[in-house]
C-alpha cells in the first residue's frame, strides 16, 4: 500500500463500480493500518458515499471495527 500511495498515477479515492473506494474497503475489512495510511499519506476522503449512501465510517460501525471507527470518527 505504501508503495502505491507514493506513485503519482494512483488515485487513492478511485471508486469501484459500486462507488466504494479503497478506504471504504479497508473500513469494511477492519484494516486500521490501511485506513491510517489512506487518510494520512493518501489523502482519501473519509466522507465519500458509495452508491448506497454509506460512508467508510458507517460501514466500520455496522461491522464493529472499533479501531477503524476511532480513526474515522
Amino acid at each position: 500500500m505504501k508503495i502505491l500511495l507514493e506513485r503519482d498515477d494512483v488515485d487513492p479515492d478511485k471508486p469501484d463500480d459500486e462507488g466504494r473506494t479503497p478506504l471504504w474497503r479497508a473500513a469494511f475489512h477492519g484494516d486500521a493500518g490501511v485506513v491510517k495510511m489512506l487518510l494520512g499519506q493518501g489523502g482519501a476522503d473519509p466522507d465519500r458515499l458509495d452508491e448506497y449512501g454509506q460512508t467508510p465510517l458507517s460501514c466500520a460501525l455496522r461491522y464493529g471495527h472499533a479501531g477503524v471507527v476511532a480513526l474515522l470518527d
